[in-house]
C-alpha cells in the first residue's frame, strides 16, 4: 500500500528548489538524521513544518534499522554456530578456547538485541547451512572432523538464546 501524499514527493520539492531536504541524506547522513529527528520532534510538538520533512527517506530509514537489527541478530547467530563447529570438527586445536569465548560473544550480542518480533524473520537451519559452508576443510594442515550438513533439531533459536547462561554455568562448574 502506497503511503498517502501528505507532502510534495522529494522529487517534486527538488524540482521547486528544495533540493537541500534530500541532498544532505545523500551526502552526510549523521547530519540528515539529525536534521530529520528535529523536524519530526517539531512535527510531534504540533508545529506545521510537514514540508520540510524528508518523509520518502525517513521511512526508508525507520525501516532499514530494523532490518539492519534482525540481519545483525542472524549474523551473531551464524557466527556462533561456525564457532560451534570448528570446536567440534578440530577439537584437540589450540584455538578452541577461542573459539569457545568468541562464540559466547555471538551470542551474548545475540540476545542483547533480539526482540521476539524477530522470530519469524530468523531461520535457524539456514543460518547453520552457512555456518557449514564457511567452516575451513583444514585448520594448520589438520582435517576437519565430520560434523553434521544440516541442522541438528536440538539446535533451535531458544536453545541459542539460552546458551550464554548454560555457558558461564559450565565455566563455573570448572
Amino acid at each position: 500500500m502506497k503511503r498517502p501524499e501528505i507532502v510534495p514527493s522529494i522529487e517534486a520539492r527538488a524540482n521547486t528548489g528544495d533540493s537541500a531536504v534530500a541532498g544532505t541524506y545523500h551526502t552526510d547522513i549523521l547530519t540528515w538524521s539529525e536534521q530529520q529527528a528535529g523536524l519530526l520532534r517539531r512535527v510531534g510538538a504540533g508545529e506545521p513544518i510537514n514540508d520540510q520533512v524528508d518523509w520518502d527517506h525517513v521511512v526508508e530509514e525507520i525501516e532499514a534499522l530494523g532490518q539492519y537489527q534482525v540481519d545483525q541478530v542472524r549474523s551473531w547467530l551464524m557466527q556462533a554456530m561456525l564457532h560451534m563447529l570448528k570446536v567440534k570438527a578440530f577439537p584437540n586445536s589450540l584455538a578452541v578456547d577461542h573459539w569457545k569465548a568468541e562464540m559466547r560473544g555471538f551470542l551474548d550480542d545475540a540476545v542483547d538485541t533480539y526482540r521476539p518480533s524477530m522470530r519469524l524473520r530468523i531461520d535457524v537451519p539456514w543460518l547453520y547451512l552457512r555456518a557449514v559452508r564457511r567452516l575451513p576443510l583444514t585448520i594448520d594442515g589438520v582435517k576437519a572432523l565430520p560434523v553434521e550438513r544440516t541442522c541438528p533439531p536440538e539446535i533451535t533459536l531458544d536453545y541459542l538464546l539460552a546458551l550464554p547462561r548454560s555457558l558461564l554455568e559450565e565455566e563455573d562448574q570448572k
